[in-house]
């Protein structure tokens, strides 16, 4: 007894029986997804997204170059993904078999590249590509279709070339200039929130938001019984003080701490590793040894 053929699938799995010529015919659950033989459609036979053809020089993909909506946007993308690994060309109905008006679209939209290559100010190497690709892809539909028509490139591009060098030069000082004043800008800020992460060392009110995103170095201060972080954790000083005894026996020796079976305890957390210049690392906090030293001298224990 033969198995029986499922034919409502997932969305992708349409598109990938289709491309491979897996069944006969498939849907979505929805049903505005499906295929029925050759061709796979969008929401009804009037769209009809890519249809699989043959000649005596092999098999190819007939894809539409028309839209209708957002989500047929996307059942065409997930078609073209679906059918990537094939020769595929690209045309407006792809149930016509007028082989030869269908060669003029090419001619078409190659003309109409060609205008918007002469208009464009900073896109023409990009635009460039577009006609070469066009050029190429109209040439291999018409030896696949045996038409003795082909298109071709201006047969002096040199003044195009250099056109696009040009454009390219100018794209890379652009940016260069963009970029150098981002790191001026990046540094004025950065001035700006270690001005204000001192501020905060010395007493003022913290501002988590002028320190972000600045690769700032961990700042400690001490209110009260508690020394505080400007990531804003918090521990009871007195375990702050026992840690640093540990922390400066460690320094003087050059010797390092990894967190093992002995564990070094601030408050509620713990710390993770000590390198033998004194630097310390306590989940996402990183604190350098003269900060430490620092806020161990306030405290009256350095």
């Amino acid at each position: 007894m033969s198995k029986r053929v499922k034919h409502v699938h997932k969305f992708d799995m349409v598109a990938h029986l289709w491309a491979h010529k897996a069944q006969d015919s498939a849907r979505n659950p929805c049903g505005n997804f499906y295929f029925d033989g050759d061709t796979i459609y969008s929401y009804g036979s009037h769209f009809p997204i890519a249809r699989h053809v043959e000649t005596n020089r092999g098999q190819a993909v007939l894809f539409t170059t028309r839209d209708y909506s957002v989500s047929t946007s996307g059942h065409k993308n997930v078609v073209a993904g679906a059918c990537r690994h094939l020769t595929v060309f690209h045309v407006a109905h792809v149930c016509n078999s007028n082989r030869a008006g269908q060669f003029d679209e090419y001619r078409e939209r190659f003309i109409e590249t060609a205008k918007r290559y002469t208009k464009a100010r900073t896109n023409k190497p990009y635009i460039l590509g577009e006609l070469r690709g066009l050029v190429g892809e109209a040439n291999q539909f018409a030896q696949f279709f045996g038409l003795r028509s082909r298109l071709s490139m201006p047969k002096d591009t040199t003044a195009m070339m250099e056109e696009c060098r040009e454009i390219e030069r100018r794209e890379r000082e652009r940016k260069q200039r963009a970029d150098a004043k981002k790191r001026r800008e990046y540094e004025a800020r950065r001035v700006e929130a270690i001005a204000k992460l001192d501020n905060w060392a010395n007493g003022g009110a913290i501002d988590h938001y002028a320190f972000g995103g600045y690769d700032l170095p961990t700042r400690l201060r001490i209110n009260g019984d508690t020394l505080e972080t400007s990531h804003g954790a918090e521990v009871p000083l007195d375990h702050a003080i026992k840690a640093f005894r540990v922390i400066k026996r460690l320094h003087d020796k050059g010797q390092a701490y990894e967190r093992n079976g002995h564990t070094i305890h601030l408050g509620q957390f713990a710390l993770d590793a000590i390198d033998t210049a004194g630097n310390v690392r306590a989940g996402c906090h990183n604190v350098a040894w003269p900060e430490i030293a620092r806020v161990a001298t306030l405290a009256g224990v350095n």
